[in-house]
């Protein structure tokens, strides 16, 4: 299985590398003369952008592939210009559609999913905070857009490159709890556990980005809404990661000390769990609410997997938490930062 998924990644760069140039240059040429394509070339456009979403949108966490198809910095600023301006043509807009059944609504969505990718893997967060352009077009969008993958995606991206004071000051930022938490409802209860087109997993993904800004988190409590994904946690271990950021707010916490058994239900997962990383954001629920502190009985280990300081942190800064890290552990704390799950507020 290994040597199979190795394979498959030196093919996939091999292509990265092949058509790096030819679809830099197609979409940098054409995106600029958007105003005069044909029905045909549109087509044609929507093919290569969602080629682009099949190549990269499965492994966007791996920089190398990323970062072989922006072999120049400038390279990566140009590109998101370029899909900005397919992303922000308003005669697309008016022929987007609830589902993505015609070429306008695919591209846009396309676009999207890239722009998701490149905000992910590369340092471009001063690039969207500077540009009020940007902000405003994607905030367009999103009170325009009918389909919700479209909403989805914009909410992703902005929540991945905002500061917490300009998502919250968004046009839109009063209605983001309230459109995730009525598909998160609704795709609870389906049957097939999804919303519409969207599994909740994917929905679930899409919430975790934004539980890390305090505005959410402060609506979350608000709604009440932590007794929802308390539920939900039973079967999808990704909850524990939104239930940890939203632990970081008082009133989560308060709300949380009030549920006895799921704190003695992490308190065993927090000890017991098969999966590390369960272990990880279940000790830091404890962590936040303070129960590791007054209870020490979680782990026979308690010496060894007790710290003295916790580093939640975006993974933009991985570097820099690294470089603080090093200095305190060799100052005699005991540090836990969690590398492998970059996030935090």
């Amino acid at each position: 299985m290994g040597a199979n998924h190795h394979k498959i990644s030196c093919i996939a760069d091999e292509l990265v590398r092949w058509i790096r140039d030819d679809y830099l240059q197609i979409i940098h040429v054409h995106s600029r003369t958007i105003g005069l394509w044909s029905k045909e070339l549109l087509a044609c456009m929507t093919q290569l952008i969602a080629f682009a979403v099949v190549l990269w949108c499965p492994i966007g966490q791996n920089k190398v592939l990323i970062n072989a198809l922006f072999v120049a910095e400038q390279s990566i600023y140009d590109h998101i210009e370029d899909l900005m301006r397919i992303i922000d043509y308003k005669p697309f807009h008016k022929e987007m559609k609830p589902v993505r059944s015609n070429d306008e609504t695919s591209i846009i969505d396309a676009a999207l999913m890239i722009l998701m990718v490149i905000v992910r893997t590369q340092n471009v967060s001063w690039f969207f905070r500077s540009n009020v352009s940007i902000q405003n077009a994607l905030t367009t969008l999103a009170e325009a857009a009918l389909y919700d993958e479209i909403c989805l995606h914009i909410y992703g991206i902005l929540s991945e490159v905002l500061s917490d004071e300009q998502f919250k000051n968004l046009k839109i930022a009063d209605s983001m709890g309230g459109f995730f938490f009525n598909m998160l409802e609704q795709a609870w209860q389906h049957p097939l556990k999804k919303y519409k087109h969207s599994q909740i997993e994917h929905l679930l993904r899409g919430f975790f980005n934004l539980s890390k800004h305090d505005f959410i988190q402060q609506e979350t409590a608000n709604m009440k809404k932590i007794s929802l994904f308390i539920e939900m946690s039973e079967q999808y271990p990704i909850v524990y990661d939104i239930i940890w950021a939203l632990s970081f707010n008082h009133d989560i916490q308060q709300q949380l000390r009030s549920n006895p058994s799921f704190i003695q239900k992490l308190s065993q997962l927090a000890k017991e769990s098969d999966d590390e990383q369960v272990r990880k954001t279940t000790h830091g629920i404890l962590w936040n609410l303070e129960i590791d502190h007054q209870d020490r009985s979680i782990s026979q280990s308690t010496k060894q997997n007790t710290f003295d300081i916790m580093i939640s942190y975006s993974h933009k800064e991985k570097v820099l938490c690294k470089q603080l890290y090093d200095e305190l552990t060799k100052s005699g704390y005991r540090v836990w930062i969690d590398f492998d799950q970059m996030h935090g507020n």
